[in-house]
């Protein structure tokens, strides 16, 4: 179950980091007055796909935790490396 724990914020990190860059690049480029830069983030905070990602990335953390309590940071630490190959793949 530890490994689990693992493969999940593994998932779910990658899962937000996709999810959130796709979204910004639609979005388009941040505006120069800082009006309308914040009129653009918060359009992007409300953004049901945007909310996933940011979801997902706080259960990645839960996930983390969970893990923790299972195996030694050792151990568990090297698989994170598996979100940076997974992200590139995708």
């Amino acid at each position: 179950m530890s490994y689990f724990y693992v493969m999940c914020t593994v998932l779910l990190t990658v899962y937000g980091q996709i999810v959130i860059k796709w979204q910004v690049l639609e979005a388009g480029a941040l505006p120069e007055a800082t009006a309308d830069k914040v009129e653009f983030l918060a359009r992007l905070m409300l953004n049901p796909w945007i909310v996933s990602g940011l979801a997902a990335a706080l259960l990645a953390a839960v996930t983390w935790m969970a893990a923790m309590t299972k195996l030694p940071l050792s151990h568990a630490y090297p698989f994170t490396t598996l979100a940076f190959v997974l992200v590139i793949l995708l």
